[in-house]
């Protein structure tokens, strides 16, 4: 198994309040062993899924997957994400959907999961803050997928 290391950050302010007023209603962040949870007050913003996430029972593990906020909700507490609906096993809330990578010279789609050609996988926090994180994803190319032929 390959991986490659991918580093993604997350800052509040540009993603919720980059153009509203300044709040007095405290934004904080609660680690539950599973995902970072970002809060104003009592209102869940964002959770942030660091653990790896699996699909229904009876649903193939090829759609697990970890490193991925949802739900992700508009201050009024209206989800926008959804997670592995049962149409598209593969979406994972708000996540990157990378279709076209080249890796060693052969694609690799980690998005279409079905393609059993690799995955995406949360590796550690380079930083966790109440403005946000940086976290390091690992992108998992899977042993008999194209590019691990090279």
């Amino acid at each position: 198994m390959k991986t490659a290391v991918f580093s993604i950050g997350i800052f509040l302010f540009s993603l919720f309040f980059g153009s509203c007023q300044p709040s007095k209603t405290p934004v904080s962040v609660v680690d539950t062993g599973k995902a970072l949870d970002y809060k104003m007050g009592d209102k869940l913003l964002f959770s942030y899924n660091y653990a790896t996430v699996y699909p229904a029972p009876g649903i193939d593990s090829v759609y697990k997957r970890s490193g991925f906020i949802h739900p992700l909700n508009t201050l009024g507490g209206e989800v926008m994400t959804n997670c592995s609906p049962a149409d598209h096993y593969h979406h994972f809330g708000l996540w990157y959907a990378w279709t076209k990578t080249t890796f060693e010279g052969n694609e690799i789609d980690f998005w279409n999961l079905n393609k059993k050609q690799g995955t995406v996988r949360f590796r550690n926090f380079e930083r966790v803050s109440d403005n946000g994180f940086v976290a390091t994803l690992d992108h998992v190319v899977y042993p008999d997928s194209p590019a691990e032929k090279v």
